[in-house]
């Protein structure tokens, strides 16, 4: 019955599908809402029409030699890892030019990164500070040609899905520090699902014990003096404690009573600046497994993911408002800029940006937040409330480690919080 559920989980991706069954598993009763009609929230492994296999539309790269939840994870339910796609050659557009590899300057403009990074270890808060600024704002102190500043916007824009003047250094620059060079800018580097995103998320969810209600959204949380109240449209559920975990550009959708404080509700007011475009095509006439970088140009980075009989399915992001996805032959023309003997034959992508249930994609904080506190302030529990996600995460944000982490300490800290209730009735 619903009054004897013990913790309510709100969304079903990684983070939530994570803490669901860690609690279920430990004998606590758990009922997770999910407002889409299926698991997994910003990764969604679809299929590419006309050739024969599935892409992913969200989430899709990562480390697991950096990453152990991953590991873990994919070792627990035996989902292969394969290694991302071993790209072949380089080009670039910058200043209306297209080039075979990267602008001169790049490698000494990477050292100063790579500097820059290992300096973070002994940084007073000052010096933190001074890198929690903008991407434009900090090449903006290198002495390098335009066209090189082009580039990095390029990179740095495609890694965060945001412009240069809306994501920080600082965040580059703790990647790379904690890779331990400049190289974590290459994509060559990352590993993949051999069967996609979905096959974790689906296997996390298969072993959750608790109730998962798809197309169930969430409007509203109030707190009482013995629990929690959540409202859906199919009714209201009840439990002494609940689990948050959606993207940070949904919360603020959210009606919360007792409300948000003040600085927790501005931040949702501006939040995640990731609205980047991925959308991938399936094409003729492009270059075996070619990368790409560029500015001023819809694409800001292109990957040629490999294929047979001359097509290839090809993976381009472009910041919001540079392209409309749903045009083909703006889409055809984007591609000619590194591929000018390409073709499109067909296309899918997903609005991350416009998505209720994400407004956005993964995890990019604006310049500020993690030296002003707000990044610490999103992960803190609001009551009953406890925050999970890749939004929120302290460890991997953006990343689905990030979420698999923050899914597992949400789940240590709701025991913890039950356990202690128990203590005291």
């Amino acid at each position: 019955m619903q009054d004897s559920i013990n913790i309510i989980v709100i969304g079903a991706g990684f983070a939530g599908l994570v803490a669901a069954r860690n609690l279920g598993q430990r004998g606590y009763r758990v009922v997770v809402l999910e407002a889409r009609d299926r698991v997994g929230g910003r990764t969604w492994f679809r299929e590419l029409p006309d050739s024969g296999r599935k892409v992913e539309l969200g989430g899709a790269w990562f480390d697991p030699s950096d990453q152990p939840q991953i590991r873990e994870e994919a070792g627990r339910y035996d989902i292969d890892i394969a290694p991302a796609t071993d790209y072949q050659s380089h080009r670039s557009f910058i200043g209306g030019a297209v080039r075979e590899g990267a602008p001169d300057g790049f490698d000494a403009a990477m050292a100063e990164i790579a500097r820059a990074a290992r300096s973070l270890a002994a940084a007073t808060p000052d010096d933190i500070r001074r890198h929690d600024v903008s991407i434009a704002d900090w090449l903006s102190r290198l002495d390098i040609s335009p066209t090189l500043r082009g580039y990095l916007y390029a990179q740095t824009s495609a890694m965060a899905g945001a412009a240069p003047d809306e994501h920080p250094m600082l965040a580059i620059l703790q990647l790379v520090a904690r890779r331990g060079d400049a190289d974590s800018f290459a994509l060559d580097d990352r590993r993949v699902f051999a069967a996609g995103t979905t096959s974790l998320a689906e296997a996390i969810a298969a072993d959750v014990p608790g109730e998962i209600r798809l197309e169930t959204p969430v409007s509203a949380i109030r707190q009482t003096a013995d629990g929690v109240v959540v409202n859906t449209p199919a009714g209201t559920v009840t439990a002494p404690l609940c689990i948050l975990a959606v993207p940070i550009n949904v919360m603020a959708d959210i009606a919360f009573d007792p409300p948000l404080e003040p600085a927790r509700r501005a931040a949702l007011a501006e939040g995640n600046a990731c609205k980047v475009a991925k959308i991938w095509m399936l094409a003729t006439g492009v270059p075996d497994r070619m990368t790409a970088l560029g500015w001023d140009t819809p694409f800001c980075s292109l990957a040629a993911e490999g294929g047979s009989g001359g097509t290839q399915a090809v993976v381009g992001f472009a910041l919001e408002g540079r392209i409309d996805a749903n045009d083909a032959n703006a889409l055809e023309q984007a591609l000619r800029v590194y591929a000018p003997e390409a073709r499109v034959l067909s296309t899918t992508w997903h609005d991350w940006a416009t998505d209720p249930w994400s407004r956005g994609g993964w995890m990019t904080e604006p310049p500020g937040w993690a030296t002003s506190g707000v990044l610490d302030l999103l992960a803190q529990p609001h009551g009953r409330v406890l925050m999970a996600g890749a939004d929120v995460a302290t460890e991997f944000p953006g990343w689905i480690a990030g979420a698999i982490a923050s899914g597992r300490a949400a789940a240590i800290e709701a025991e913890r919080v039950l356990m202690a209730a128990s203590v005291t009735t």
